[in-house]
């Protein structure tokens, strides 16, 4: 018979993981008709926001659980605990870019001032946060609350586990996939043209690759998705949309 993990050690992982509050699904749009425009347009990115980190913890849940309908062999399993940690990682990188839209709105920036201090307008397509951080790094003596922001979001980026996801993230989008199971032969062949650019000698890397501890890069993303969390209610106090609720 074979070993089942209990249900106490999932239970106790999915409470490891930060999650957004309900809160979050209110958009202030009412905040317009006071003239408050660039706070109902930000606003309209919390539930964005919302989802995508839901969307996320679910799929850093069901990484680590071993409990999948249907799945009974360690190598299926395995394969299926890979897809829901590569999504949880692009979706990380998503509720980053979201952050930046809302912030894009919310401090009603036009155009983005990125290397050299070239300038590109700023839209939905242009948006993500690393291009949000490049900007604010350049102006961000502008206000008080722009100061605030950009100290928040500056030390999200700059946070070890937060790193980590992008390495991964990039790794899957612009190098190899995630290696978590057998051994990995490298298949590195480099080619070298000779002087007169005829003849090319050939050179094969051999070596093999251990794989990746998958419950490591799980915990990692996991760090890093409590990180935006955090972030994300700061940023939301700062910027603090119920200020003008007739209550207050």
């Amino acid at each position: 018979m074979k070993f089942r993990i209990p249900t106490k050690r999932d239970q106790e992982f999915q409470a490891s993981i930060l999650k957004l509050s309900d809160s979050w699904l209110e958009t202030h749009i009412s905040l317009a008709l006071k003239g408050n425009i660039n706070y109902a347009e930000a606003g309209k990115w919390r539930p964005e926001i919302y989802y995508t980190q839901r969307d996320l913890y679910y799929a850093l849940s069901m990484a680590y659980t071993n409990k999948h309908t249907n799945v009974h062999d360690k190598m299926s399993r395995l394969w299926l605990k890979e897809f829901h940690l590569n999504y949880a990682t692009i979706l990380l990188q998503a509720c980053g870019d979201k952050l930046a839209h809302l912030l894009r709105e919310f401090l009603d920036i036009q155009e983005f001032i990125g290397k050299n201090h070239k300038k590109r307008k700023a839209t939905r397509k242009s948006t993500t946060l690393s291009k949000l951080i490049q900007h604010l790094s350049c102006k961000r003596t502008t206000t008080e609350i722009w100061k605030r922001i950009f100290v928040v979001i500056w030390a999200f980026w700059n946070n070890e586990e937060v790193k980590n996801t992008r390495g991964i993230a990039n790794s899957l989008k612009h190098r190899s996939a995630r290696f978590y199971a057998g051994i990995k032969p490298s298949d590195k062949i480099k080619l070298k043209k000779d002087k007169n650019g005829g003849r090319r000698s050939v050179r094969i890397d051999l070596r093999i690759e251990l794989p990746k501890d998958i419950y490591k890069d799980i915990k990692i993303v996991r760090d890093a998705s409590n990180q935006f969390v955090l972030c994300a209610k700061h940023i939301d106090k700062i910027i603090n949309f119920n200020q003008f609720d007739r209550k207050n």
